[in-house]
């Protein structure tokens, strides 16, 4: 270039490549508001980079929420991730221009939208969809059929506080989404449980405060050989509720179970519980607080053979004696915490003389309340909606109240 020739290359010349790069390092929104306004071209760069939306109960338009989906999806093109939560007043016609704008949808998130019906989820037909939660939406059994037919590829679902959906809903997600690895039926509480026998890709289960039966239960375990992660806490008090021989089903047919919660199934007894040490040998984290019902010999069954368990949970085991709690000291060998409290009939010499002999084990008088029951980090599972803290399950309290 000669002396005093000026270059004639701006920022404009720079290929689209490029400007990708420099966007994707923006990850302050007011950055990245200030590069889509740029230029139009600097807009349709940034535009796609958006893979998320998340549109919230407080945008309102008179001409409701399928107008603003429309309006957004023409401009991002590339979303795959849509959450709706709240948007209580969001109707079946915005499902249907979702469709048609964003085939390519991955994972969308309904939870509360109490105005889409069985109707709207029939509109659902997305090849590709992967995660749907439902979460205290008016979804049925027919709703659930639409589902299984127009969402092939669904792997994980979230039914909590679905109050309509039963086992006939179910039993119609496992003939048609043959790869479901993730549910949740929290507080639903017409599902018994035989509707999950077919589910043979299934590894993890979410099923606390629900009403399932020895019967059906015993159905559901015999199909979901490949479970995982299995929560059964809190169980409600009615004429539906797993007794010794639901729970025996666990260690009979769920040998792959990594992480166990049982809290507060007082019907527990130490038949059950030895059927599913001997069963379950796989087990990395139990609970079983608040579970009364285990006696002695309980506690023997699960020092014996739960050689794999790292953490154990007795908080408020009100049988748990000395004796109970000195087999725990000579078995387990792997065990790294034992969350214990209110035991009355433990003394102080046994937990000092647990300390002495296990000293690598750490005794937790405090349980601590996390959104992922220990070990279940490990156990694969699909990201949250956007801009959301609660985890794959969208607005349910996810994962909290197993401990609370």
């Amino acid at each position: 270039m000669a002396e005093g020739e000026q270059c004639g290359t701006s920022i404009d010349d720079l290929p689209e490549e490029c400007l990708l790069i420099i966007a994707s390092h923006l990850s302050n929104k007011n950055d990245r508001d200030s590069f889509s306004s740029t230029c139009r071209r600097w807009l349709r760069v940034e535009s796609s980079l958006r893979h998320t939306l998340n549109l919230s109960h407080r945008y309102q338009h008179d001409k409701g929420y399928g107008y603003i989906l429309e309006c957004l999806l023409n401009r991002f093109q590339a979303v795959n991730i849509i959450s709706f939560t709240g948007c209580e007043k969001l109707s079946d016609s915005a499902l249907t221009v979702l469709e048609s704008k964003c085939p390519q949808l991955r994972k969308l998130y309904l939870d509360r939208c109490l105005s889409i019906t069985d109707d709207g989820l029939g509109s659902l037909g997305f090849s590709s969809l992967e995660f749907l939660s439902l979460y205290r939406c008016n979804v049925s059994d027919s709703g659930l059929g639409h589902i299984s037919k127009a969402c092939p590829s669904l792997t994980g679902l979230n039914l909590s506080y679905c109050s309509s959906v039963t086992d006939a809903g179910i039993s119609a997600l496992g003939r048609g989404c043959l790869g479901l690895k993730y549910m949740s039926i929290s507080n639903s509480h017409e599902i018994r449980g035989a509707g999950f026998s077919s589910f043979a890709s299934l590894i993890r289960l979410d099923a606390d405060c629900c009403n399932l039966s020895d019967e059906g239960f015993s159905l559901a375990t015999q199909g979901c050989e490949r479970l995982g992660y299995l929560d059964l806490s809190s169980p409600r008090n009615c004429s539906f509720q797993l007794g010794p021989l639901g729970f025996t089903s666990i260690g009979r047919f769920c040998k792959n179970l990594q992480v166990l919660n049982l809290k507060l199934c007082r019907a527990l007894d130490d038949g059950a519980v030895t059927e599913i040490a001997r069963g379950c040998q796989a087990l990395k984290e139990l609970n079983l607080a608040v579970c009364t019902g285990i006696k002695e010999e309980g506690w023997r069954a699960v020092a014996d053979h739960c050689t794999s368990l790292e953490v154990l949970h007795v908080n408020r085991c009100r049988s748990l004696t000395n004796e109970g709690l000195a087999h725990l000291r000579n078995g387990c060998p792997h065990l790294e915490r034992l969350y214990m409290n209110g035991c009355p009939l433990v003394s102080r010499l046994a937990v000092e003389l647990f300390k002495l002999h296990r000293c690598q084990v750490a005794v937790m008088t405090l349980e601590y309340l996390g959104r992922n029951l220990g070990l279940m980090c490990k156990l694969p599972q699909p990201n949250g909606p956007p801009n959301s803290s609660e985890g794959d399950w969208g607005s349910r309290p996810s994962f909290q109240r197993a401990f609370t």
